[in-house]
């Protein structure tokens, strides 16, 4: 399948840093105007240099070191843009319409920062003193690990396909569980830059051995997703921090249970390199009182024309007793343009989530932030829309092949 629209925003980005269209102010500078280390590189460690960073997956550096005052001169181009490009909304790199509803760990910058960053342009983007930078921004860690997986060897991406710029694969974990285990977070620590997205699942043990060892190489191939009977169990993507489940509410693990974990890697941005990512796993020490699971909302029948645009398929959820609905995440292939999920109550519609711009190498889980969650009642519907584009001469059908597309939301749902 292609890779998605963020592959190519971040070259035309590139392709546009590196030719210097930005402009710097000549206002002139003062002792008090923003500097680079004292003011403004706190603000890109906190949100973008998980993605911009040297050989990182955006394709352009922010990273400066003190002993090269030369790469710093000449990306001062950079800086317009870069505010350019935050006034805009584009960065960081968030595809949830924020009027939909609120959401927990949103990506996004202060306007208090965005003066920041437009100050240090006006200012004429002031280097400053190394010494004056303060500790760099490390995102909060798991409470506690109980459980640290790591991919057995080193995997070497490579192109699911000719001319292919990425790589999807499925890697067994075996998480050696004798009884059932709530898991309350769950992070992911990528051994290389190439990682650009990332999503856990538990499996029947057969199930997951057979596809394991039907494929030759580390792990097998997996582009539009893991296999039938999959649970989601959390996803990951770069700027996420450790991410904790809402409070009181937990993933059971079975007793018995192998893991699955999907990484979706960008080649774009840079050759491949070796990769043995870790996944860290943080326990409930007594059961949690709402146990709570990712419902799939799934259709499964849609055939998407050739040279279709805006062509639409939807599956609706309906609630059998009442539940309460902490989150969503709706997944869509490459040729996804839009997916929304809405919540239907007495009559009336709630928008849970909107992707007006589906990218796959974004997906991700939202958890709500106000309110924390939403209450069910038997009867209550959630409503997935999937829209497509169709570029391609043949009809695109629901599947796991590489030629295939999906229509799948999920819903973390709680029984009363």
């Amino acid at each position: 399948m292609p890779f998605g629209s963020s592959a190519q925003f971040l070259l035309l980005l590139t392709v546009v840093a590196l030719a210097g269209c930005g402009h710097a102010s000549g206002a002139t500078s003062s002792s008090d105007a923003p500097t680079w280390y004292r003011d403004v590189e706190p603000i890109v460690s906190e949100h973008c240099a998980s993605c911009h960073e040297s050989g990182g997956v955006a394709g352009v550096s922010l990273e400066f070191p003190a002993d090269n005052v030369a790469l710093y001169q000449s990306s001062k181009p950079l800086f317009a843009d870069a505010v350019a490009v935050l006034d805009a909304g584009q960065m960081p790199l968030w595809l949830a319409d924020r009027a939909c509803r609120q959401y927990d760990h949103e990506r996004g910058v202060s306007d208090a920062q965005k003066d920041v960053f437009r100050a240090f342009v006006d200012a004429g983007s002031q280097r400053g003193d190394p010494a004056d930078a303060p500790p760099a921004f490390v995102s909060a860690p798991l409470s506690q690990v109980d459980a640290a997986l790591t991919l057995s060897s080193a995997y070497l991406p490579a192109p699911t396909a000719v001319g292919g710029i990425s790589d999807s694969r499925c890697f067994v974990l075996d998480p050696t569980l004798t009884a059932a285990q709530d898991v309350v977070g769950f992070d992911v620590h990528p051994g290389s830059k190439r990682v650009h997205r990332a999503a856990l699942f538990a499996m029947q043990p057969e199930l997951a051995q057979a596809l394991d060892q039907a494929d030759a190489g580390l792990g097998y191939a997996c582009s539009t997703g893991p296999g039938a009977q999959a649970a989601l169990v959390g996803e990951y993507v770069p700027g996420v921090p450790a991410q904790n489940y809402p409070a009181g509410t937990g993933v059971r693990l079975e007793p018995g249970s192998l893991l699955v974990l999907q990484i979706v890697y960008d080649l774009l941005s840079g050759d491949p390199e070796p990769d043995q990512s870790e996944v860290d796993l943080e326990y409930s020490a007594s059961p949690v009182p709402h146990p709570a699971r990712f419902e799939a909302i799934t259709n499964d029948s849609f055939s998407i024309p050739a040279r279709a645009a805006d062509f639409m398929a939807q599956a609706t959820f309906s609630a059998t007793q009442p539940s309460t609905l902490w989150g969503v995440a709706p997944h869509l292939g490459s040729y996804g343009r839009q997916a929304h999920m809405a919540l239907t109550q007495a009559g009336a519609d709630a928008c849970l989530v909107d992707v007006p711009n589906w990218d796959p190498s974004w997906e991700q889980s939202y958890f709500f932030a106000s309110p924390a969650s939403l209450s069910l009642a038997t009867g209550d519907s959630i409503t997935l829309t999937c829209t497509w584009d169709n570029p391609s001469e043949v009809a695109v059908v629901s599947g796991m092949g590489p030629s295939d597309e999906a229509c799948v939301g999920y819903a973390y749902l709680s029984d009363d």
